[in-house]
């Protein structure tokens, strides 16, 4: 049978792991919503297809006998 002392020194030690963990959760809970946010920051610029400005849209760059058919986003 163990004596009271010993059973209060795992206690002691098992309370101290608790904070601990809680740090280690919130880094790694951090790091992924940064991650999440880059990417999707990121996934948002431009994707290469021309956008309107001012009304005016260059088709210049754009093959369109081989491109994808060509979304009129922008500034109208």
């Amino acid at each position: 049978m163990k004596s009271g002392h010993e059973i209060t020194s795992r206690k002691c030690l098992w309370t101290k792991s608790i904070p601990y963990s809680r740090l280690v959760f919130g880094i790694l809970l951090t790091a992924s919503f940064m991650l999440i946010a880059l990417s999707w920051g990121c996934s948002a610029g431009n994707d290469g297809a021309p956008h309107a400005k001012g009304g005016v849209i260059d088709f210049s760059a754009v093959d369109l006998s081989t491109s994808d058919p060509v979304k009129l986003d922008g500034e109208w």
